[in-house]
């Protein structure tokens, strides 16, 4: 079968590039998603997700990322118009400082922004009654979003149109008179463009990449004490969960076999001692996955893949995929169908060339 746009990932990056393809005009019929059997193993999978614009070690905001705050806004509030089902969550969040480096990081990244980025959405306000121990600085906004990243995945493939297969391995990827072809061992599907978006597999694809894989987990905990919102600080966060209930992550480390539930959660909980509210929470579920990571600068790959015609990149979000994926994909489809640019920061070129080493025949599917 031929195709004109066949996605190498079934996660959050590639169902929304699918639904902005659609969306934009492309007929469904056109477009083939390729997800592996065994879905949720990356970022997509996580049990919930925070959506902010303040990720990492600095209050003041990478470029592009607060229009890609306001874009993700708008794109989960007209999903969320069109689902019966509860997305995601508004409430506050707040960017705590537990050591004194932090705070003192925190204080000069706040002020530069506030002098320098309008409309600048955290303010200093200090934490409710009770949660404020150990914390040396907490800044405020209202609201970021926690995400149901599996049932958000869930309703953008439910509601697609589009070929949908699985896929059990690494298929083997050609070019041929105009066409991708897409080998498994029992079919072969064409498409005039493919589109890598498969997070930490890309990597098979392109053994040379600087891409990181990084495991970690997160837990669902019960817990007495009722969180008023989200906290995120020191390489953490905490969200409330329904009644009684807490989510709390991540883990982050370098390993080929996830941690153990009892390791993962001796970690997890070692770093809730500043809230001494919650030193009573116990495990109810813990999640396990690997983030994809571009080192050094931690930012996605978009757009053209050097050398390899027809061929592009979405992938390579880590932790951010919620607050840069819906922008993302809108830049790309908007770029397919001929029509838009994207953004220096992301575009896949601006690694050095040798780092695209194209590996064809990774495995058999």
């Amino acid at each position: 079968m031929k195709f004109t746009v066949a996605i190498l990932g079934g996660g959050f990056a590639g169902w929304t590039l699918q639904n902005t393809l659609q969306s934009m005009g492309l007929p469904a019929k056109e477009i083939i998603v390729l997800e592996q059997a065994l879905n949720g193993r990356g970022s997509s999978g996580v049990l919930r997700g925070m959506m902010h614009p303040f990720t990492g070690r600095s209050l003041f905001p990478r470029p592009g990322y607060l229009e890609a705050w306001h874009f993700s806004r708008n794109w989960f509030a007209a999903l969320q118009a069109q689902s019966r089902l509860t997305l995601y969550h508004e409430m506050p969040l707040w960017r705590v400082a537990l050591t004194s480096a932090a705070a003192r990081q925190f204080a000069r990244s706040f002020a530069r922004a506030r002098e320098n980025v309008p409309d600048y959405p955290l303010q200093q306000t200090p934490l409710p009654e009770g949660l404020a121990e150990g914390v040396l600085a907490a800044y405020g906004m209202s609201p970021a979003l926690q995400v149901n990243l599996p049932l958000l995945v869930t309703q953008l493939a439910n509601s697609s149109q589009a070929q949908r297969q699985l896929r059990s391995g690494a298929p083997q990827l050609f070019y041929q008179k105009g066409h991708w072809c897409i080998q498994t061992k029992t079919d072969l599907w064409r498409s005039e463009h493919l589109v890598f978006a498969c997070g930490q597999d890309l990597k098979t694809y392109f053994p040379d990449l600087p891409l990181s894989r990084k495991r970690g987990e997160v837990a669902i905990a019960r817990c007495r004490h009722n969180l008023p919102g989200m906290l995120s600080g020191s390489g953490m966060y905490i969200a409330p969960l329904g009644p009684e209930h807490l989510i709390t992550g991540a883990t982050f480390y370098h390993g080929e076999r996830p941690w153990s539930p009892v390791q993962s959660w001796r970690s997890l909980s070692q770093r809730l001692a500043w809230l001494p509210a919650l030193q009573e929470a116990q495990p109810q579920q813990i999640w396990s996955g690997v983030r994809a990571v571009v080192q050094p600068d931690r930012e996605a790959l978009l757009g053209p893949v050097p050398s390899l015609a027809q061929a592009w990149v979405m992938a390579g979000f880590g932790t951010r995929g919620l607050l840069q994926i819906p922008l993302a994909a809108q830049t790309l489809a908007a770029t397919l169908l001929n029509n838009h640019g994207i953004s220096d920061a992301l575009k896949a070129d601006r690694l050095a060339p040798a780092a695209w080493r194209f590996n064809p025949t990774p495995g058999q599917g």
